[in-house]
């Protein structure tokens, strides 16, 4: 339980922050939604090792979170949506790939 608490304060410690640009959103992303070390995924492993139990408390702590995050992620999405006008992947004006031998 006391991993949990320290995630939910390291989780709302993140929250707090307002991130101006895509980078810093990035870096808030990664640390939370990181499928492996991210801040959900290690819940989820709570969840996971939890007693009987407890499953039914550190669940709906774990939802309430999320929820959270959700929400706080919803809020900064226009960032996202901005910089990738911005910053197209694909600049007609740079000149193509040549290509070179036979094709398999």
């Amino acid at each position: 339980m006391e991993e949990l608490q320290k995630l939910k304060a390291e989780l709302e410690n993140l929250l707090k922050q307002q991130p101006a640009s895509r980078e810093e959103l990035m870096l808030i992303v990664e640390k939370v939604a990181d499928k492996k070390t991210g801040i959900l995924a290690r819940l989820q492993q709570i969840l996971k090792n939890a007693p009987r139990e407890e499953k039914p408390l550190i669940g709906r702590e774990f939802n309430a979170l999320k929820r959270q995050w959700n929400e706080w992620k919803s809020k900064y999405e226009h960032i996202l949506a901005q910089s990738a006008e911005s910053s197209p992947l694909f600049d007609p004006t740079m000149p193509g790939i040549r290509r070179t031998g036979k094709p398999n």
